[in-house]
């Protein structure tokens, strides 16, 4: 999307770093394998690899954090949702469609005009006030369809510090890469 200003990093997978996602701390383990594929799982606390021994460098990378923002997407989507849900009756009591985790670089959210919501993964590496405040940014567009004063005070209302984590997202939001 035009004006995304951040450029993702490249995340090095080692085996024992860990990695916060979602409020919770996961250990990273990794295996070697034959081959030059990547299959991992998530579970509470562990995310674990199997790593093909022919990958190397930035292909090993790059596929490990295709696979391990599949997992993430997988493993938080019931949170989210329930997330959305809690917000939306909090705040707004809109009708929508669905909730869908996705990994781009575009954007940290959208909300269609037939209400599906989408959030970006990524967002599991911010704080939990940072993912709620896209949250209810995607919830206020079920109600402005556009970012005119009047969508910007249903925000507000909603959190009123919602500029803290529109300034956390862009120092940050950089560094939330898979």
């Amino acid at each position: 999307k035009d004006g995304w200003p951040y450029a993702e990093s490249l995340r090095l997978y080692e085996h024992g770093d860990r990695m916060s996602l979602g409020g919770e701390i996961f250990t990273i383990l990794v295996s070697p394998e034959p081959g030059d594929s990547v299959r991992a799982e998530m579970e509470p606390g562990i995310l674990r690899f199997w790593v093909g021994a022919e990958l190397e460098g930035k292909d090993r990378s790059d596929t490990m954090s295709k696979v391990a923002a599949k997992l993430a997407m997988q493993y938080f989507q019931d949170f989210v949702e329930e997330r959305v849900a809690e917000l939306n009756d909090l705040h707004f009591q809109q009708d929508y469609d669905r909730v869908k985790l996705k990994h781009n670089k575009s954007n940290w959210g959208s909300c269609s005009i037939h209400g599906n919501l989408a959030l970006n993964v990524r967002l599991l590496f911010a704080p939990l006030s940072v993912l709620d405040y896209v949250i209810i940014h995607e919830l206020a567009h079920l109600i402005e369809h556009n970012h005119s004063p009047d969508f910007w005070a249903l925000v507000e209302e909603a959190e009123p510090n919602y500029k803290e984590h529109v300034d956390w997202l862009k120092e940050h939001g950089p560094r939330c890469v898979f």
